[in-house]
């Protein structure tokens, strides 16, 4: 009977282990996306190696991420854009078009997100770097 008993708990256990298991592979990808989008992102100032260039206070730089995955920056590149996971990273992947209709992809990756803050990188030719934004709101 004892022996009953435990063979019952080892597939009870099994089944809960295995039933209960839940996939949350996309779960920062939704975050993010839920905490960038409808917003005015402003450039405060970027790093460039040990150069930093300051914009606060002026009239500067902006991108929108909008819920429909679109995209539009104060240059006129316009696009649709999307998380995605690459190489362990969280990034923005951009794909949209100049005022001059030339196509622009960029990939950026996410450092950090807040409410009103976000730092992006991009990376070329082993140099990095590091543009910081807020939302002003």
């Amino acid at each position: 009977m004892k022996k009953n008993i435990n063979i019952y708990l080892i597939i009870i256990l099994l089944v809960s282990f295995f039933a209960c298991t839940k996939q949350v592979d996309n779960a920062d990808l939704v975050l993010a996306q839920n905490m960038i989008q409808e917003k005015t992102w402003y450039l405060d100032y970027y790093i460039n190696g040990s150069q930093q260039k300051t914009y606060t206070g002026q009239a500067t730089y902006f991108i929108n991420f909008l819920k429909n995955l679109s995209t539009k920056d104060s240059d006129g590149v316009t696009g649709d854009y999307s998380f995605i996971n690459k190489n362990n990273s969280l990034m923005i992947h951009v794909i949209g078009k100049t005022n001059a209709q030339v196509n622009a992809e960029y990939f950026y990756t996410v450092e950090s997100i807040g409410q009103k803050y976000m730092v992006l990188s991009v990376s070329a030719n082993g140099t990095t770097i590091k543009y910081y934004y807020s939302s002003r709101d």
